[in-house]
């Protein structure tokens, strides 16, 4: 927490409630520049709160965070398949876990520690919603990977 702060300043930072899948828990999450398009979330370990961190989140629109092959908040699923090389598996979109990539199967994000999930434009076909696991092979999938983008990238 110390070095985030020297880092960024300790104005930019603040600490701040966020729940979990379905609302069922809450935990403290540290938000760098919050509510701006460069916003990132800290999310720490829980024996190790402001010591150790577990993941960091981008999901604004217009972040200006994006990885060495130009993937972001925005970027198409399709591009997102074309930079892999494989197929994609991912959750359907519309729920809690809804466009959570499950598996890169072999491709260059495979042993990565970056992680996407997806969302659908609002003119997307609702056969890309729902609670179950989809892939980029599947016709309804191929037909809308221009519409499901990246909506969170994770590290």
């Amino acid at each position: 927490f110390t070095d985030l702060q020297n880092m960024f300043g300790k104005g930019n930072i603040q600490d701040t409630i966020d729940y979990g899948a379905e609302g069922m828990d809450s935990f403290i999450v540290t938000k760098i520049f919050s509510n701006t398009p460069k916003e990132i979330v800290i999310n720490w370990q829980l024996e190790k709160f402001h010591n150790a961190i577990s993941t960091v989140e981008c999901y604004r629109e217009n972040s200006p965070y994006h990885n060495i092959d130009s993937l972001k908040v925005g970027s198409t699923l399709e591009k997102l398949v074309q930079v892999n090389g494989k197929k994609i598996n991912f959750y359907g979109t519309g729920w809690d876990y809804g466009g959570l990539v499950t598996s890169y199967n072999k491709g260059k994000f495979e042993k990565s520690n970056i992680f996407f999930s997806l969302n659908s434009r609002e003119d997307a076909v609702e056969n890309v919603m729902g609670d179950r696991e989809l892939n980029t092979d599947l016709p309804n999938v191929k037909a809308n990977v221009k519409k499901l983008y990246i909506v969170k990238i994770s590290l």
